[in-house]
């Protein structure tokens, strides 16, 4: 073999084993990058392992809270105690009327869970029904409204139908009656108050509400230290007196001056104060439609000094009639030795016959009889004095002598 033949060969040599070489470096590469690949898809493995596993326990632990909050097992069980629980809620709680409650055949889901339907029918208010929807969802049961359907039957009075499903799980876990089970404070919007706003401020069949009114003067006159009282009309609407009724209230009645008073009673408004000035302040007139309606109105108080008392003359005494002005002295009679005074009273229309020591009381004549002529009757008071009256003259003419006597004496002058 030449020189030129052993060089040709030993290249063809080397350039063997330089491919030989190479083969295996790039097979142990790829086993050593098939290694890694294997390495990652097992860490991966690794970590979908443990969240699976997490997810697992976490479904576990959601499915028995779940399975707690459920209906029993047991389907009549689970038929009666749903049904009391609505009945309570229904007509013990919320006062519906005519409640009727019925259930459709229970279907059972795939051995995992029973669906129990209950069907509802019953009357009431927007806020009964409000108050029941809330109530239902706050009650962390497996259960919901399927459907829902109302009927006005007057104002503010409704028909209420609902289908409900309520689920009870095929699981042996025991669970808590529904009675029991723990409500929400709030729903998605708040609690019942603002679920009350939000349901209740409208009629869902009727037409607009009306505002109310607040007719009448705004401006009020009192007195210092004095009550005024100020009847609020009762105005709810036009066409609306009938089905509404209004309420009235006083605007941040803390914000009144001291020394002043304003207050509603029923619709009374009553307005006091204690020194002189002018007072405002504004009044809420509410009615109870659907949605509520309210107008605010400003008053103004003018307290004033209280007026000087008018002094009222006396007013003169009734003139007193006296009987004795309609009881005439007509004449004497003689009977026998005894002679009789005849007096007529013409108020009764009798004649009064009465003798010497007889009694008289008539009118402001009252005494007794001491003497009797012809033309003349002597009477002796009860304050002894002499009246003398003449014939043809009513006693209340009489003649007092003792008050003449008196007067002759003091005009009488003295030695």
């Amino acid at each position: 073999m030449s020189k030129r033949e052993k060089t040709l060969a030993l290249i063809v040599l080397m350039a063997i084993l330089a491919g030989l070489g190479n083969y295996a470096v790039k097979s142990y590469r790829d086993w050593i990058s098939d290694l890694d690949n294997q390495i990652l898809s097992l860490t991966q493995d690794e970590r979908q392992y443990s969240y699976d596993k997490r997810a697992a326990l976490a479904n576990r632990e959601q499915f028995n809270a779940v399975t707690a909050r459920s209906l029993p097992s047991n389907a009549s069980a689970a038929q009666t105690q749903y049904k009391s629980w609505l009945l309570l809620l229904l007509q013990g709680d919320l006062k519906l009327k005519d409640v009727k409650i019925t259930s459709d055949p229970v279907r059972t889901i795939d051995n995992t869970y029973d669906k129990h339907t209950f069907q509802i029918s019953c009357n009431g208010s927007l806020q009964q029904l409000t108050e029941f929807l809330y109530r239902f969802y706050a009650t962390r049961s497996v259960h919901r409204v399927l459907d829902l359907a109302i009927q006005p039957k007057g104002y503010n009075f409704l028909g209420i139908t609902a289908r409900i499903e309520a689920i009870a799980i095929s699981d042996p876990t025991d669970r808590l009656p529904i009675s029991e089970i723990e409500s929400m404070d709030q729903l998605a919007y708040g609690g019942l108050d603002e679920y009350m706003t939000l349901m209740t401020n409208r009629n869902l069949f009727g037409p607009e509400n009306n505002e109310p009114s607040l007719p009448g003067s705004s401006r009020i006159t009192a007195t210092v230290g004095q009550s005024k009282s100020v009847t609020l009309s009762r105005n709810p609407g036009n066409n609306e007196q009938q089905v509404q009724t209004v309420r009235f209230s006083i605007v941040d009645a803390d914000d009144i001056p001291p020394g002043f008073v304003a207050r509603i009673d029923d619709n009374q408004l009553i307005v006091r104060g204690n020194s002189v000035g002018r007072y405002t302040f504004e009044v809420d007139v509410s009615d109870t439609g659907l949605p509520v309606r309210t107008v605010r109105k400003e008053f103004t108080v003018d307290v004033e000094e209280r007026p000087e008392p008018v002094v009222r003359p006396d007013r003169p005494a009734p003139p007193v009639f006296d009987l004795a002005q309609l009881a005439y002295f007509t004449g004497s009679v003689q009977i026998n030795s005894r002679l009789e005074v005849w007096i007529l009273r013409r108020d009764t229309s009798k004649m009064l016959k009465l003798t010497i020591g007889d009694p008289i009381s008539i009118g402001t004549v009252t005494g007794q009889v001491t003497d009797i002529t012809q033309k003349e009757l002597i009477i002796t008071t009860d304050s002894d004095e002499t009246l003398l009256v003449k014939a043809g003259n009513s006693l209340a003419s009489a003649e007092n002598l003792t008050e003449a006597a008196e007067e002759l004496l003091q005009q009488t002058p003295s030695e």
